[in-house]
């Protein structure tokens, strides 16, 4: 009985390639078994058949008769005709197993990413792309040669399979004339069957002995195409094992090709940022070394400007004197002679003198204007407030800082009664340092509490809210929070102190205020503070620590509708011009609301 045919790719199921070895086999088997039995895999209903297939797999492999038996059948049977530009493959036909290519798979090459620009290669980079290069070429070209004997191992598998066809067919034409011979001389007396002539059986004896000859010839004809099936078998076993070994090889030059193109970038990378590095710090110390020059000249400057005022000064100092001494001679000499004479006879000296102080006066300005601001202050009643600005504060604007520099030489049409606009700048930074003075902390801030505020608002109130101009009593209607009520009702207490229990002795944290308390709260001390007949430093501290406040939180009004963000500011110009004689800073805030007085006032001419 002829054994069944095979209907499964055995290799597939141990996931091994036709050219694997018995150890190959082997392990494969082991490793499978031991991840497909049925009781590792109770949840899986195919567990069991899948688990019978891999035993008959490694059973048929592992048998070199059986093996070659189903390399001729199943694989023959399995590969296509040959086409132009066909790709062989072959697949499992359960459905529970994964398809796969046999070794005679013509791999498709892969398409090459186009227009990929190389990564910048290095010495090291370079050799070993040079060396995978040569490995590929080498590869390519065993490549080709394995697909060569691929064919050739599927030709003679194919010429084994015919002359296997043949023999079976002489063998079946044997044993129907052996039977045919039995049957006639078992029933040689009773048989009906006709007596063979001379001549058939001549014929058939030629028959039979062509086709023992025919056997004999076919037997050798495939022990020599067995004999090239090993011989390629071997070949391609070799071919695919250095194959392998090749492309390990080309992976590790690959690896380190990368590796050395890596390094490369660092080591360039490192390069570059010491060089960025050192650039800096050659810009830095160009910038120290300028800022060191420009001082240097500052102070040159300083002393030569010193230097003319204090020549100009003795200069003066000896005219004065010898005007003196000229005078004296001349009343003496009236005396004696007893004629009254002016001591102011000699006209020359007289204009020389007047130009000379003149320009005394001119010279004492400009150092003044450079050197003021400059040194420490040195008023007493600062106290223990801590170092005074050595420059303008930016209270608002980089502009605000150079006009403030400039106010000394600018002329001022200013319509305040008793105002002198040559001298009224000056004169309000002597009266009032505060806003020229650092920014005091938390623990150096004057320090209030809520009774004397409250005192503060109702004098504000009942005395100097009626003596404010026209358009500032409009804005404190116009504004809400502005109101007597609400700033009463902002300042009042919610829970009495715990240091003294009484709500109205909690001092006072200006940092927690809002803008409309920190106006109000500076409008009223100042006012207060001018209403007082001796003059309290502490007590105008108290505006000053406030307002600066206001001007820090200025960009809190961004976020707030023009109904009253327009007032407020309008409210902090009018402070910074009559109180703290800041008129460009006070310029500065009403050019950054323009745009939103225009849109209030075209938004209540709408109303209208």
């Amino acid at each position: 009985m002829a054994p069944p045919p095979f209907t499964i790719d055995y290799y597939a199921v141990l996931e091994v390639p036709q050219t694997a070895d018995d150890a190959t086999i082997k392990s494969a088997y082991r490793r499978l078994a031991r991840l497909k039995h049925p009781d590792k895999n109770e949840n899986s209903p195919q567990a069991t058949v899948e688990f019978q297939i891999l035993q008959a797999a490694y059973a048929t492999l592992s048998d070199t008769s059986q093996r070659r038996r189903f390399d001729r059948q199943y694989l023959a049977a399995a590969r296509p005709k040959k086409c132009p530009n066909a790709r062989w493959h072959f697949a499992s036909s359960q459905n529970y197993f994964a398809s796969t290519q046999n070794y005679f798979t013509h791999e498709e090459p892969q398409a090459k990413p186009r227009h990929v620009r190389p990564p910048p290669q290095t010495d090291k980079s370079r050799a070993y792309g040079a060396k995978s290069d040569q490995l590929d070429r080498e590869i390519q070209h065993m490549e080709a040669t394995k697909r060569k004997l691929q064919g050739d191992h599927f030709e003679t598998i194919r010429k084994i399979n015919r002359k296997e066809s043949t023999l079976r067919r002489l063998q079946v034409e044997d044993d129907q004339d052996a039977q045919e011979d039995a049957l006639r001389e078992l029933f040689s007396g009773y048989s009906l069957l006709p007596e063979l002539s001379a001549e058939e059986i001549e014929a058939r004896n030629r028959r039979a002995s062509g086709r023992r000859t025919g056997r004999i010839v076919l037997e050798t004809a495939l022990r020599k195409c067995e004999s090239d099936l090993d011989a390629i078998e071997s070949r391609l076993n070799i071919i695919s094992a250095k194959i392998q070994e090749k492309n390990v090889k080309r992976d590790v030059l690959n690896r380190r090709k990368e590796e050395a193109r890596l390094v490369e970038k660092e080591a360039k990378r490192a390069a570059e940022e010491a060089r960025r590095v050192a650039e800096a710090r050659l810009a830095a110390k160009e910038v120290v070394r300028a800022e060191r020059e420009r001082r240097e000249r500052i102070r040159q400057d300083l002393e030569e400007r010193k230097a003319r005022v204090e020549q100009i000064r003795r200069a003066r100092q000896d005219l004065e004197n010898r005007r003196r001494e000229q005078q004296e001679k001349n009343a003496e000499r009236d005396w004696a002679t007893g004629r009254p004479q002016t001591s102011y006879r000699d006209v020359s000296v007289l204009s020389r003198l007047t130009g000379i102080e003149s320009r005394l006066q001119a010279l004492e300005g400009e150092g003044g204007d450079g050197t003021e601001l400059d040194l420490p202050s040195k008023d007493p009643t600062q106290g223990n407030r801590g170092p005074v600005r050595s420059t303008i504060p930016d209270l608002h604007t980089a502009s605000a800082q150079k006009m403030l520099h400039c106010w000394p030489r600018i002329r001022l049409n200013l319509t305040l009664p008793g105002v002198i606009s040559t001298t009224f700048l000056r004169e309000s930074d002597a009266a009032d340092p505060w806003l020229l003075e650092t920014a005091t902390s938390s623990h150096d801030a004057p320090q209030i509490f809520l009774w004397q505020v409250a005192d503060a608002m109702d004098h504000f109130y009942a005395m100097s809210y009626t003596d404010l101009p026209l358009f500032v009593s409009e804005l404190f209607d116009l504004c809400k929070p502005l109101s007597h009520s609400s700033i009463m009702r902002s300042f009042t207490p919610e829970s009495p102190s715990p240091n003294t229990g009484s709500p109205h002795s909690a001092p006072i944290d200006f940092e927690r205020l809002s803008i409309p308390q920190l106006l109000l709260l500076s409008l009223a001390k100042t006012q207060l503070a001018d209403d007082m007949v001796t003059d309290n430093s502490s007590a105008r501290s108290v505006p000053a620590h406030a307002f600066t406040i206001v001007l820090q939180k200025q960009w809190v009004l961004l976020s707030q509708p023009d109904e009253e963000r327009v007032p407020l500011v309008l409210m902090t110009a009018y402070c910074l011009v009559y109180f703290w004689a800041r008129p460009f800073h006070a310029l500065g805030l009403l050019q950054a609301i323009d745009p939103a007085i225009k849109g209030y006032s075209l938004k209540h001419l709408g109303h209208e």
